[in-house]
Formats: C-alpha cells, structure tokens, sequence
C-alpha cells in the first residue's frame, strides 16, 4: 500500500494551503483553483480507500465533489461551446443581461482573474446558482476540511518531509473590474469559446504562481512545500499547454488574430521536450496499488538527479507560465474595456423594466 505515502502528503499539503486565510487575493482568485484541486484529490483518495476497504463506510462528501473534479482540464473537447452558453447564462441570470455582468481580477492593469473560472468550477454544484454563493462555498471547505482530517487520522501514515510555514507576503490587492459580456465577447461562438478557454487558463496559472509566492520550498531538501507545488503545478501545467496546442489545431485563425501565435515557440519547446515527462506526472493523479505513486516516483527521480524538482519547476513557473500569463492578459486587454458607471446601471435596468411592462 505505498499509495498511502502519496495520499498523506497531498492531503497534508492540501490542508496547509486551506488554512491560508490573511490574503485577499487568495480569496477572490487562489482559493478557487485550489478548492477544485482539493476536490480532484479527495474524490481519487476516497474511491481507491474504499475500493481497497481502508474506508469503511460511505463518504457522503464524494457524490458532492464529482462534477467539481472533473473540471481539472481546460478544455472539455466539444463540449466547450455548450459550456460557454451555460457560464454565459448563469451570469445573465444572476447579474441581469443589462448591465455589467462578467468580473474580472486585475493586477496593476495585468488580468489575473475572472469569475467565468468560478461559474466553470462550480457549474452542476449548488454553489454558483444563488447569491450566498460564497457562503455556501465556505461551507463546503470546511466540509473537505473535515474529512481530510479523517482521513489522515484513518491511514495514520508518517509525515516524510519536514514542512515550513506559509509565507506572508506583502502585496496588493487585486482590483476588481465589472464589465458587460457584449463588451468582451462578440456574437461568434467560436471566438467565444476561445476567450472562455483562455480566462480560465488565465486563473489557473495565476493561482499557481499564487501559491508559488507563499510556499517556503527555495530550501535545498525536498520538503513538504517543494512536493506540493511541484504536484499541483504539474497538473496545470500539462492541462494548460493541451489546451493552447487543442485552440490553435481547433481554431487556429482565433488562435492568431488574438496574437497567441507568441507562444508558438513554448508549445514547440514543450511538446518536444517536456510533455512526456509532464504527462507522466498529470498521470499519477491517480493512486494505484499495482503502479508507481506521485511521491515515489518523484523521490525516486530526485535520488537520480538531486535538481530533478528544481529543473521541472524552474521551466513551468519562471519560464512558461509568466510568459503565457502576460500574452493573454495583452491579448485580452481587460483594462482597455468600459465598465458601466452607476448612472448607466440605473438608466438600463430602468429600460428594462419598462420594456417588460410594455409586453404585459
């Protein structure tokens, strides 16, 4: 059962990045990113402890996770059209078709976030269907949270990598920028699709140099902080590029009218270099009683090569995300687009109400 050594330390490192709680920014772009992340490790550990009969009894949290798990990719092939027109009407009818109705996170004018990601997450939940949205997500984590704890006290593995505290650091908070969805999207619904696509890749990355600021794993020994990242990076990472290289196959003329033809050399570069090894760590999200584990194989790699975690990290969070963060938030241009002043919200939702009493 040497899954098990895998499993303490994603739920140990999980756990850690739950409890960060003094970060504005982590509240309004992080958190999202790492509760979906939360979910995806929790679903896979309760199905193969119960499926190898560690877990007794029936976790009612797993049904509940499910449809949150599978968002780990960013693409969800042809389905992405449909997913667009179900994000774009849930904002409609939460915010009205009106006025502004789409929110972005913005960091000195740079894009790092938006709630399309948050409708994606949690779409198919009872957590972005009503305006105690967020209560209702604060709620459900301290659901996760409790049953990680019982899961840890149930599998009683020892912690093999010592872990530092959380780092605080002094930083901005993002600006929050409202803004009208025929402001930013248009009437094609491939375009669309592409501009959804690149708002959630967007938040992805954003989180995960989040975390990369406040983890303490600049340390020569492998250590809890250096595992967590180099595990919940690696998924992105791979996620991420397959959805750039599946836009440019897919639609490729959106693909360079929107100037991401910038990054032809990263997904060059990637698909020659790294995506075998990055695909290899993407795998081993899934625990397995007959196949190497996530914290084997890294520790066994590292044994061959003491820079094995470094090398990987170095590539994904300083050379590539960076790069491909700055290209979309160029290529998207949020800063440039008008939000509605107070007086324009009142003047359209009065015309509204007055178009629909005239059809009575």
């Amino acid at each position: 059962m040497k899954y098990l050594s895998t499993i303490n330390h994603d739920l140990y490192g999980i756990k850690k990045l739950l409890m960060i709680s003094n970060s504005n920014n982590y509240s309004s772009v992080a958190v999202h990113s790492l509760f979906r992340d939360s979910c995806l490790m929790l679903y896979e550990i309760i199905k193969i402890l119960e499926n190898q009969g560690i877990l007794k009894e029936n976790i009612a949290i797993y049904k509940k996770i499910e449809p949150i798990r599978h968002k780990v990719k960013s693409s969800q092939g042809k389905n992405n059209r449909d997913i667009f027109k179900k994000i774009l009407q849930t904002h409609k009818d939460l915010f009205g078709d009106d006025i502004d109705n789409l929110g972005f996170y913005l960091e000195k004018g740079e894009l790092r976030g938006s709630t399309v990601f948050i409708t994606y997450v949690f779409d198919e939940t009872p957590f972005f269907n009503s305006m105690d949205s967020g209560k209702n997500i604060i709620e459900f984590s301290e659901e996760i949270g409790s049953n990680i704890g019982t899961i840890i006290n149930t599998i009683q593995q020892p912690l093999l990598l010592p872990s530092n505290k959380t780092l605080s650091i002094n930083e901005v908070d993002y600006e929050y920028k409202d803004v009208w969805h025929k402001r930013f999207f248009t009437e094609d619904l491939r375009l669309n699709t592409c501009l959804m696509r690149l708002l959630i890749i967007q938040n992805e990355i954003s989180s995960c140099l989040w975390i990369e600021k406040h983890l303490d794993y600049k340390v020569t020994e492998f250590n809890l902080d250096k595992y967590l990242l180099l595990r919940l990076s690696s998924i992105k990472f791979y996620q991420i590029m397959e959805s750039l290289i599946d836009i440019k196959d897919r639609s490729p003329q959106y693909y360079s009218s929107l100037g991401l033809n910038d990054l032809d050399e990263f997904l060059s570069f990637y698909s020659n270099d790294l995506r075998k090894e990055i695909k290899v760590l993407r795998d081993l999200l899934h625990y397995s009683d007959e196949q190497i584990n996530f914290f084997e194989y890294v520790t066994g790699e590292i044994e061959k090569d003491n820079n094995y975690a470094e090398t990987v990290l170095q590539k994904i969070l300083f050379e590539f995300f960076p790069s491909i963060q700055l290209k979309i938030s160029t290529s998207l241009n949020i800063s440039s687009i008008e939000s509605m002043n107070y007086w324009e919200k009142i003047r359209r939702r009065i015309n509204t109400k007055f178009k629909k009493t005239s059809k009575i």
